[in-house]
């Protein structure tokens, strides 16, 4: 007959387990998550940045026959992307992450955070490369949570509205108003795009502006 002694042993070791489980599951495992992710492509975006490389879909292999692409920085900031991932994946399996019903309870939400924070990076290429990062996740819906799918769209137009009104780079200012005029242009881009329109002297920017400022008025966007 097993001991009473034994039995009351077991149980405090399964509710010790569990008490760990659930300490290690309270640190916000979402928030960690997300935060982790965006850092990692924040990361990779500062190394392509320095390395003069914009990369378009953000298709990035450190073992690519260009050099650029093969610096051990790119390559640091691939493999701790992989180890973000394999984070999340982790914490999904062993139950810790959860993702909320909406969407400031997501790790996505965290993640884009991060990345909004990127778009001040001191190199011009890098800021490019994050802005193409926000794109590329809400394009693909890769390692968002459902309750992220809808919210990611203004997460691009934010990033977007942010570049021009902070950014002097010819090259990154094309680029928002590209993908803006992909269908990501709210009214919350009338006045900023309104206000480009009266000052740039750049002509391409005026023109592609100046097409979304007409599908928007039009109802089109």
């Amino acid at each position: 007959m097993r001991s009473p002694f034994t039995s009351l042993a077991v149980m405090c070791a399964l509710i010790s387990c569990v008490t760990s489980m659930q300490a290690e599951c309270d640190r916000n495992p979402a928030q960690d998550a997300g935060e982790r992710m965006g850092r990692a492509f924040v990361k990779m975006a500062r190394a392509l940045g320095e390395a003069f490389v914009r990369a378009k879909d953000c298709e990035v292999n450190c073992n690519a026959s260009d050099p650029a692409h093969s610096s051990n920085s790119i390559c640091a900031a691939e493999h701790e992307i992989e180890a973000a991932l394999d984070d999340v994946e982790s914490a999904s399996e062993s139950g810790c992450l959860k993702e909320g019903a909406s969407y400031e309870a997501t790790s996505s939400y965290h993640m884009f955070r991060v990345l909004q924070d990127g778009l001040s990076l001191p190199e011009a290429v890098g800021r490019w490369n994050v802005l193409e990062r926000i794109y590329w996740l809400c394009e693909t819906k890769t390692l968002l949570a459902d309750a992220a799918d809808s919210a990611c769209r203004g997460e691009v137009e934010k990033g977007c509205l942010r570049l021009l009104s902070t950014d002097d780079d010819p090259t990154n200012r094309l680029r928002a108003l590209e993908i803006l005029s992909g269908g990501y242009a709210t009214v919350n881009s009338l006045a900023p795009l309104e206000n480009l329109v009266r000052t740039t002297l750049d002509e391409r920017q005026r023109k592609l502006a100046e097409q979304v400022l007409s599908r928007l008025r039009s109802g089109e966007e």
